[in-house]
């Protein structure tokens, strides 16, 4: 009848903080980590936070699984925006009856928050109502890194343009990806 239906993508491509990810080349990665049989990476968004990557990790029989291990090969292979932020070690992985990860079956991942450091002075707390003013997040730590916590290259934009309207002074885009903290 000439009609298209689309149904989505078949790949798992995702965009996150203004990037296109493919999330089988990090799987891939983190799989080549000593230990690990299998892998998923996800998209996912903790309460009150920006969207970052959630990796789930399991091993083979027998063997212990740690997950800063995992991370440093990671680190040495992709691009930092492509490290996931959460781990999930699981003692199996869901799989569907062909083999395959069943990523409907994932649990939640857990989202744990770093030791909240407040902000030290009058800046540094301007700095951080901007920062989750832009984010949508509940408070910003003086150690928390803007882009781990949602923040893209459109948003650090966003920040420059607030603080000279704040403060009246211009603060160089690059700056914000060069210290992404208080």
């Amino acid at each position: 009848d000439g009609s298209l239906e689309y149904l989505g993508r078949t790949d798992f491509q995702v965009k996150l903080r203004g990037q296109r990810i493919e999330l089988g080349e990090i799987e891939s990665v983190l799989g080549s980590a000593p230990g690990v049989v299998h892998t998923a990476v996800v998209v996912a968004a903790p309460a009150g936070g920006g969207e970052q990557l959630v990796a789930y990790l399991a091993a083979g029989p027998g063997v212990d699984l740690d997950a800063d291990t995992v991370k440093d090969v990671a680190l040495r292979g992709l691009p930092e925006f492509m490290v996931p932020t959460t781990w999930m070690i699981l003692d199996q992985m869901p799989l569907t009856t062909s083999g395959k990860v069943d990523r409907r079956a994932l649990p939640a991942p857990e989202f744990t928050a770093g030791e909240y450091v407040p902000p030290a002075d009058g800046q540094e707390t301007e700095v951080a109502e901007i920062f989750a003013g832009l984010l949508d997040v509940d408070r910003v730590g003086a150690t928390d890194d803007f882009f781990a916590i949602g923040g893209n290259s459109l948003s650090a934009t966003r920040v420059s343009a607030r603080l000279a309207r704040r403060t009246g002074h211009r603060l160089p885009l690059r700056t914000v990806f060069d210290a992404p903290d208080l």
